[in-house]
């Protein structure tokens, strides 16, 4: 169930995150989370024939950063990740960096922030 949940967090951060073409700070003071590192796939659904083929992958980049792997079966996105604080609330910024059809280009930068929260 853990697996599951943080997947979801993981997913919600990619996909209902808010936009941004600067990111709200430079700062990446915040050690990583060991618990974020490694491969997150969906629990199957119950009589689900196959896996979704959706999965993410949270390798550690630097003491402070992710680097993460978010695959569909139709496309896969990479993300420069980092923890901050934003008034009390802990969140993420995802830097997305390119996808499956290579890196983006320095004029569409595209910036996420989300909220995170671990729980179970």
């Amino acid at each position: 169930m853990k697996h599951f949940v943080l997947f979801l967090v993981v997913l919600l951060l990619c996909v209902t995150a808010c936009d941004y073409q600067e990111p709200l700070s430079e700062n990446q003071n915040i050690a990583i989370d060991p618990t974020l590192l490694g491969l997150w796939e969906p629990a199957p659904e119950k009589n689900a024939t196959k896996p979704s083929g959706e999965w993410i992958l949270a390798l550690k980049y630097s003491a402070t950063e992710y680097l993460i792997h978010y695959h569909t079966e139709s496309d896969s996105m990479y993300f420069r990740g980092y923890l901050l604080k934003v008034g009390g609330i802990s969140c993420m910024q995802l830097q997305l960096i390119g996808n499956s059809s290579g890196p983006l280009a320095r004029n569409e930068a595209a910036w996420q922030i989300a909220s995170v929260k671990l729980s179970g």
